[in-house]
């Protein structure tokens, strides 16, 4: 379990995250809720290491540690997931949300097509 990571983006923001569950097991992007942070996915920790699940769990822009940006739109967090999945080596992922971050698996959905394999 490593509850604060960060990774620089190609834009020079800093994304901060968090993994939780079984480093070999199948990723899955968390997506928390309002308002919180990548925190909230520690709870999901126990159990997501003995159903074998990698939980990958970011501080949205603006949230937790993570830089906040101005000036931009939802559809381009993905971007963000993407470059922080390359550099983690995932190819591909599913996705979990809470509250209001429902929205989030739609969105990741719609711009990363060939990496996402499901969501709940």
């Amino acid at each position: 379990m490593k509850d604060t990571q960060f990774f620089v983006l190609p834009d020079q923001r800093t994304l901060c995250y968090a993994d939780y569950g079984s480093e070999e097991g199948f990723p899955m992007l968390y997506c928390h809720g309002f308002p919180a942070s990548r925190l909230e996915a520690q709870l999901a920790h126990d159990e997501a290491r003995r159903q074998g699940v990698r939980i990958i769990a970011v501080d949205r822009p603006g949230f937790g540690r993570s830089d906040s940006y101005a000036d931009r739109a939802i559809l381009e967090w993905p971007q963000d997931v993407e470059a922080l999945m390359r550099h983690l080596r995932v190819e591909k992922f599913s996705i979990s949300a809470y509250r209001v971050a429902r929205l989030m698996p739609c969105v990741v959905r719609f711009v990363s097509r060939n990496r996402f394999t499901n969501w709940a």
